[in-house]
C-alpha cells in the first residue's frame, strides 16, 4: 500500500503461485490458466467458482504452472478472492499488462456474478 500497489504476486523462482491476499490466473489465447491446487498455494473458493464458470462457458481450463513472463504477456490477468470474485490486473511491476481479451474476461465475470446472484437471491454484491 505504501508504494501504491494493490496486490503482490508471489512466485517460486520463475513460477507464479498466488498473491498475498488472492489467487492469480491468466487468460492467453482463449485458455484460462491457473496454478494447480498443491502445497504451494491456498485453494481459493472464488478461483474454484471461476474455473466452474469457465467450464460452463466452454473456455478451456489448464490448471498448470505458468511463469512470470506468461503473466506479463497474458491477454488478461485475473485476481480472485472471497471479497473480489473476478478482478483484472492492468499492471505488473508498474508496466501495462493484460487488456487484450476484455470480452472473455467480461463473460467470465458475468457468469461468476450470475451464479452468485442465483445462489444468494441478491441483486448486487454490496447488499
Amino acid at each position: 500500500k505504501r508504494i501504491g500497489v494493490q496486490e503482490t504476486v508471489f512466485h517460486r523462482g520463475d513460477i507464479v503461485t498466488e498473491c498475498a491476499h488472492s489467487n492469480v490466473s491468466i487468460l492467453k489465447d482463449g485458455v484460462f490458466y491457473s496454478h494447480p491446487n498443491d502445497e504451494f498455494i491456498l485453494r481459493g473458493i472464488a478461483k474454484t467458482h471461476m474455473i466452474q464458470a469457465c467450464y460452463r462457458l466452454g473456455i478451456t481450463v489448464m490448471e498448470k504452472c505458468f511463469t512470470l513472463d506468461d503473466l506479463r504477456n497474458a491477454d488478461e490477468i485475473i485476481v480472485t478472492s472471497s471479497s473480489n470474485f473476478c478482478l483484472h490486473a492492468c499492471e505488473v511491476d508498474g508496466k501495462p499488462a493484460g487488456g487484450k481479451d476484455p470480452a472473455t474476461l467480461k463473460a467470465i465475470q458475468n457468469e461468476v456474478l450470475r451464479e452468485y446472484y442465483a445462489y444468494t437471491g441478491k441483486t448486487t454484491v454490496i447488499d
